[in-house]
């Protein structure tokens, strides 16, 4: 097939546009180091198809070289995700892990949607044969610290509530600050005259 546009973000190789398949995505290394980067991808999303939120591996180009995917949407704002939406990258990711894969790469840019649906993307940084619970964990880490770097904003709920303002103390009469500062002043002198007559009573009692 011929190739039209490259995918904004796309990185290890190039990511095209199939012109007889608008719904289809090529991924194919341009030098020998994307090489490896792009057939573990496709050797990690063989290991995990079928799973709800896995982007769909549709074959390989007839080079051989790279492999194609399911055109899968594009990435938005963390603070236009749902919770049903959050709980569904949560569920996908569980699933992953469960097979003993780790994603490796959890960012907004490898969260497309499709309409409403989330889906997880570019698995060339992802690992297999890991203990399930530890992958589990992994991934479900992995996008906890993603929502912490980029603060959600639960749409179902509505936005954050108002923060009050701090109140603000009255102004202080002409003067106050002036007469505080000599009340200070003299307490602090009465406190002194209070310890040298301690002192004196001290000696005194010594002395007697």
């Amino acid at each position: 097939p011929a190739f039209t546009t490259v995918a904004p973000g796309a990185h290890y190789g190039v990511t095209e546009a199939l012109s007889d398949r608008p719904d289809a995505l090529l991924h194919r290394p341009v030098t020998v180091s994307d090489r490896a980067h792009i057939q573990n991808a496709q050797r990690m999303l063989q290991e995990v198809q079928g799973i709800p939120g896995v982007e769909e591996l549709l074959g390989t180009p007839r080079t051989g070289e790279g492999y194609i995917t399911r055109q899968a949407g594009a990435p938005k704002p963390m603070a236009e995700y749902t919770k049903q939406q959050i709980d569904s990258v949560q569920q996908t990711l569980r699933e992953v892990g469960e097979h003993g894969v780790i994603h490796g790469d959890i960012r907004l840019d490898n969260i497309v949607f499709s309409g409403e649906r989330p889906t997880l993307i570019d698995w060339g940084y992802a690992t297999t044969g890991h203990e399930a619970k530890e992958a589990v964990r992994r991934n479900l880490a992995d996008f906890a610290n993603m929502q912490k770097a980029v603060p959600s904003i639960n749409l179902a709920q509505g936005p954050p509530p108002a923060v009050a303002p701090a109140p603000v103390a009255p102004p202080l009469e002409k003067g106050a600050g002036t007469k505080a500062i000599e009340d200070l002043g003299q307490e602090l002198r009465d406190r002194q005259a209070r310890i040298k007559a301690g002192d004196k009573q001290a000696k005194d009692f010594r002395q007697a």
